[in-house]
């Protein structure tokens, strides 16, 4: 099995900065366990797995199936691993389309690419609003969480909008 992978730094225009992802352009779908390897080898923080969905050619197809694998664990949502894969398929390998849709564990998430740059819209998820501060007593004593903190909504309005 050959498979291309580019090391993509995604956030900057600077070699060896930026948020660093492997992009592995596969031809066949890989079991759980092998993606999992992959990754673990790469030791990045993500490494994605695209593939051709209809049309099966890298260049013309619009729709592609996305896996984001840490070092240890499939991720449902990598918004940089994201955008390394339409990077290298816009620029490395001369995908035609204006827009790239990638169907993933959190539904599909489209990346335009407008005049060279890539501009992406992240799913929007429902805000908790009918709970109070005491239903997180079970959350508090987890051993990963170091505390808890309340938060206010709070709206600003940036410059220039």
């Amino acid at each position: 099995m050959s498979n291309k992978v580019f090391i993509v730094d995604a956030f900057t225009s600077e070699k060896f900065k930026g948020n660093q992802a492997a992009v592995c352009l596969i031809s066949q779908e890989l079991s759980t366990e092998i993606y999992q390897k992959i990754a673990a080898e790469f030791n990045l923080s993500e490494t994605v797995f695209p593939l051709p969905l209809e049309d099966k050619t890298w260049k013309t197809a619009k729709h592609f199936s996305l896996r984001w694998f840490t070092p240890t664990v499939e991720i449902d949502l990598c918004g940089h691993a994201t955008l390394a894969t339409a990077h290298v398929l816009f620029n490395e390998i001369g995908n035609s389309n204006k827009e790239l849709i990638f169907s993933t564990l959190s539904g599909d998430l489209v990346v335009k690419n407008e005049n060279g740059k890539l501009f992406m819209d992240f799913p929007c998820f429902k805000n908790l609003t009918n709970y109070s501060f005491e239903n997180l007593k079970g959350v508090k004593s987890a051993k990963f969480v170091e505390k808890v903190v309340k938060v206010r909504n709070k709206t600003m309005k940036l410059p220039g909008s």
